[in-house]
């Protein structure tokens, strides 16, 4: 497995790709919020997803489509953590990589010449040829 795997995280199974309980569990609390906020998929501005680089990538990848639906192929995401690694506070950095998005109304890059196809959702905000946070609207 890649670095980590086998480490427990918050919602999910340390299981390669998490397990069916666990993905359910996190695709009832994303349809929730949604519900909660008044809010369809696609409206949602931008994800500030994991990116870890573990097998929880794809699962994190695989619920957000199943509860997204086709907005999570065109919906903006935001990481960190692949730069800078999982620590016992990311969720933390990652709740303040959204809050720099709305502050700013643009999206920081990360830096992943090549993600992986199947773990990384078409919106990854990659650096290409800018360095430079990516303009956008965030709501």
């Amino acid at each position: 497995g890649r670095g980590g795997d086998v480490r427990s995280r918050v919602g999910w199974s340390p299981a390669a790709g998490g397990d069916a309980a666990s993905q359910t569990g996190t695709l009832a609390a994303i349809e929730g919020a949604l519900r909660m906020a008044g809010c369809r998929a696609d409206q949602i501005s931008c994800i500030a997803g994991g990116g870890n680089g573990t097998d929880l990538d794809r699962a994190e990848s695989a619920v957000l489509r199943a509860a997204l639906s086709t907005a999570a192929e065109q919906v903006p995401v935001i990481s960190l953590l692949g730069q800078t690694g999982e620590w016992p506070t990311s969720a933390a950095s990652r709740v303040a990589q959204a809050l720099f998005a709305i502050q700013e109304q643009s999206l920081p890059r990360c830096d992943c010449p090549q993600p992986d196809a199947q773990a990384a959702l078409p919106g990854l905000c990659v650096q290409g040829q800018s360095r430079e946070p990516q303009p956008a609207t965030v709501d």
